[in-house]
């Protein structure tokens, strides 16, 4: 039963990081096959995301010790349904520009 439980464990902790991670190495094909850049222009695609996770992560931490766990969870979630609902109202007011031609 705890092999069970383990490998149940490992498994639940592996897909959101491979769900997470894996677009990151089809990225640089999309890049150069689909926008046309060069190796070293792919290279430095993802340069901004590093760098925002870095100083994301020295933010996060300094107010985790100020104000808790609990604030942060709960406005990263806020952010999170905003730019979702965003990305759907984009979305939906793309379709309905759209004219079908007969």
């Amino acid at each position: 039963m705890l092999f069970f439980v383990n490998v149940l464990v490992a498994t639940l902790t592996f897909l959101p990081g491979a769900s997470n991670f894996g677009p990151m190495l089809l990225l640089p094909l999309y890049y150069q096959q689909v926008h046309g850049l060069t190796t070293v222009e792919t290279g430095f695609m993802p340069a901004p995301q590093g760098a925002g996770t870095a100083l994301s992560l020295l933010i996060a931490g300094r107010l985790n010790d100020r104000i808790g766990a609990r604030p942060l969870i709960l406005a990263g979630l806020a952010v999170t349904v905003v730019a979702i609902s965003m990305g759907r109202v984009r979305r939906c007011a793309r379709r309905r520009s759209v004219s079908v031609r007969r």
